[in-house]
């Protein structure tokens, strides 16, 4: 069984089409993103850009989205979780971003950076349990390395 799922995510590494994920941890706390609508999620999104673009489209998003700019400190791991392919990225927060402003995207549609910790998060029901899940995942559990998957 093992050996089908290592040789699915093969396959789906190499597609261009993924959600491309960025966690970010200060002080025992986790980078989140809320919505106008209330809803709880990590920064990134759905990519349909090659691979060797992920990483700027990610560090473009956190900083829309939150006001911090972030650097990539490294690929974390892939997940699939219902059917999607889930890039997880470390990131850095950029020393010149300790005083996040909102910029004039998150102003005009009301986005905000959160930093939450587990228990928070655990309890917050506006963070869904897709997101829930991926966080126990990333926090208890090893990714599969994608040295292995080359």
């Amino acid at each position: 069984m093992q050996g089908k799922e290592d040789a699915n995510l093969k396959n789906n590494y190499k597609q261009k089409k993924c959600v491309v994920l960025g966690l970010l941890l200060k002080q025992n706390k986790i980078l989140l993103v809320q919505t106008p609508r209330g809803k709880i999620y990590l920064p990134g999104g759905e990519s349909k850009i090659p691979p060797k673009q992920r990483e700027k489209s990610l560090q473009k998003n956190v900083y829309k989205k939150t006001g911090i700019e972030v650097q990539i400190e490294g690929l974390r791991g892939l997940r699939l979780l219902n059917g999607k392919k889930i890039f997880i990225y470390d990131l850095a927060e950029k020393p010149s971003s300790e005083k996040a402003e909102k910029n004039k995207w998150q102003q005009s549609h009301g986005y905000q950076a959160l930093w939450l910790t587990i228990e928070e998060i655990k309890k917050n029901k506006a963070v869904t349990n897709y997101i829930k899940t991926l966080i126990n995942d990333l926090l208890n559990e090893p990714l599969i390395s994608i040295k292995a998957l080359a």
